[in-house]
């Protein structure tokens, strides 16, 4: 646990500082996804009372990822060139981002983030 507690907190340092490539970006986030479904599929805690301290700084971290993955996917899609990377991109959109205009049809769309 405090392994990944302190990676949670270098992840949240580098991305502030846009270290991570585009790939490195969305596979951190992705392992995040999959490891901690707790963090995207709960709401937002982290400023209440009731909050585990210790997920503290793994939602932090995801919420870091998270925002510099969303502000780069625009200039970045392009950059995995990894059909693995694509499909973790692909998921990560429909966890964190809007429906495009209107949405329409019955997917649930965003999440997190």
């Amino acid at each position: 646990w405090e392994v990944h507690r302190a990676l949670a907190r270098r992840a949240s340092n580098l991305a502030g500082l846009e270290a991570f490539s585009f790939g490195e970006l969305t596979s951190v986030l992705f392992s995040q996804l999959c490891l901690y479904p707790q963090l995207w599929s709960e709401p937002d805690t982290r400023d209440s009372s009731t909050t585990n301290p210790m997920w503290g700084e793994l939602e932090d971290s995801w919420h870091a990822l998270s925002e510099s993955w969303a502000a780069a996917l625009p200039r970045q899609q392009a950059e995995l060139e990894d059909p693995v990377s694509r499909r973790q991109a692909d998921m990560l959109r429909l966890l964190l981002l809007p429906p495009p205009n209107g949405g329409g049809g019955s997917g649930g769309g965003g999440g997190g983030g």
